[in-house]
């Protein structure tokens, strides 16, 4: 046996040991030795080191009502009586997994070679059968749970409940280890994405929807409605991400894919209303706003608020309406949020920023988005500084450092709170400005293109730069302006009237 597998063992019989040790602190060695028929001494034995054989774990749980799968493996809760009895089967199940696995790591295989290597043969099949058997038989009990855990998730995540949604999808990743269902790991991994989404974790969140979009290929007909819903998971996810090139392309791939459909097929019409919003952000807006208007009247009315959040905010690119006009359209969809707030800095106008942040207080008790607060916030500062108030900048600076862990600032992230300090510098006619933008400049150069940015971030991050002293843009070495004004004026051809104020 090697070096690595003595050290697992020892460490699983220490494990195991310290479990006993728990069981007898709750109650006492003669009150164990009473229940499960184990002499008192070689309890004594097992707690001070020895080997606990299978046998004493055996009498231990049937004794003490202990739950087999928490004496053997660690895995949930110590007793009987607190798992349901759908759990207690599953758990008597593992311990007898765990006992044909045992018999198998037994086999003296070199014995093969000797006069009784047919009985050696017969004793590791019908091991392996057991094993087997018994395997299908935890992942059958377990399925019922496992759907049921799926089931709860998807519900906590469609009601805003995000901490109870995280703490579910832990118990369903710990019951999929059991579970030979590939159907219900998909799913797992398709809600995985949705939660890392609505956390903030965008990037882990497309490796989950990309995974489960991977395994819907291989396992499901290009027509199914869960593989038109794991194309839809994977391009938004894409799209909310910010990887607009990747989400585009993906997009357009998957519509010649799975071929026209019908025109009540609710996936098939998303994923055409998908790629109209795709082409807004891309620069192709009135060719995506085309494409809204044809196909959003088809959706589901259940359906359809998400696209019309993307059809308003193409709208107001194109000037057909004003800020405060989309404001007032009675749509309820916590996307809405972000999508005012952030064309509502790109403005530059205070007053879009007074009712944006109205719009986002207001809404701030419904189950909004996860970045609500962080927008908030930002809106507020701007606010702030709008009203000369010259502590601004420095709350900004320490509420930017401390909202979210270092590991969890994204480059997006970092690049949005540059833009909007150096906003707020310009606002206070601040002394710093000329170091912020050089900052914001490095950010943004260094930015993926493979990401993309959005339009409203692009506009807000060029606006900066046309409003900032020659001085501020020498220090960056680079033809900024020249850059911000060619992406204004290529927009506003291209029928973004909203830019007309920034066309040189």
């Amino acid at each position: 046996m090697s070096r690595a597998t003595h050290t697992d063992a020892d460490s699983d019989d220490r494990a195991l040991q310290e479990r006993l040790k728990l069981i007898v602190s709750h109650n006492s060695p003669s009150e164990v030795a009473r229940k499960t028929g184990i002499a008192q001494q070689n309890i004594a034995r097992y707690l001070q080191g020895v080997r606990i054989p299978g046998s004493a774990i055996a009498k231990i749980v049937r004794g003490m009502g202990v739950n087999p799968a928490w004496l053997v493996a660690g895995e949930g809760t110590p007793y009987l009586s607190d798992v349901t009895s759908d759990t207690s089967a599953m758990a008597g199940g593992l311990l007898e997994l765990v006992k044909a696995m045992g018999a198998v790591t037994k086999m003296r295989l070199g014995a093969l070679a000797g006069k009784h290597h047919l009985k050696t043969l017969r004793e590791l099949n019908d091991a392996l059968v057991q094993y087997e058997h018994l395997k299908q038989e935890m992942s059958a009990q377990s399925d019922g749970i496992y759907r049921k855990l799926l089931e709860d998730l998807r519900q906590a995540l469609s009601g805003g409940n995000y901490d109870q949604a995280a703490s579910t999808c832990a118990a369903a990743e710990q019951v999929s280890r059991l579970s030979e269902s590939e159907s219900l790991k998909t799913e797992l991994l398709h809600l995985k994405a949705w939660l890392y989404a609505k956390q903030g974790n965008p990037g882990q969140a497309v490796e989950y929807a990309r995974e489960a979009f991977l395994r819907s290929v291989g396992g499901e007909g290009a027509q199914s409605p869960e593989f038109l819903n794991r194309c839809r998971s994977l391009v938004n996810t894409l799209r909310h991400h910010g990887s607009l090139s990747e989400g585009y392309r993906m997009c357009c791939s998957l519509l010649e894919l799975i071929g026209p459909q019908r025109d009540d097929d609710a996936g098939y019409l998303n994923l055409l209303c998908v790629r109209g919003t795709f082409e807004t952000e891309l620069g192709q807006l009135l060719k995506g706003m085309s494409t809204h208007l044809r196909y959003i009247p088809r959706l589901p009315v259940s359906e359809r608020g998400e696209m019309r959040v993307a059809l308003i905010r193409a709208q107001m690119w194109s000037g057909a309406l004003t800020f405060k006009q989309a404001l007032a359209i009675p749509i309820k969809h916590s996307w809405r949020d972000s999508v005012m707030a952030a064309h509502a800095i790109m403005l530059d106008d205070p007053e879009a920023w007074a009712l944006a942040h109205k719009a986002l207080k207001d809404s701030e008790q419904s189950p909004a988005r996860i970045d609500t607060p962080v927008l908030i916030a930002l809106l507020d500062f701007l606010l702030c500084a709008h009203r000369k108030d010259r502590t601004s900048l420095k709350k900004f600076d320490a509420y930017c450092a401390g909202v979210y862990e270092p590991e969890s600032r994204t480059p997006r992230w970092l690049l949005m709170c540059a833009i909007c300090r150096t906003k707020l510098t310009r606002v206070l006619e601040h002394a710093e400005q000329a170091s912020s933008l050089k900052r914001e400049i490095e950010l943004f150069d260094a930015f993926d293109d493979k990401l993309g940015l959005g339009i409203p971030m692009r506009a807000s991050h060029y606006s900066n730069v046309l409003h900032a002293p020659p001085a501020s843009l020498k220090a960056s070495g680079k033809p900024a302006r020249q850059e911000a004004e060619a992406f204004f004026r290529d927009h506003y051809d291209a029928g973004y009237l909203c830019f007309e104020r920034w066309r040189q």
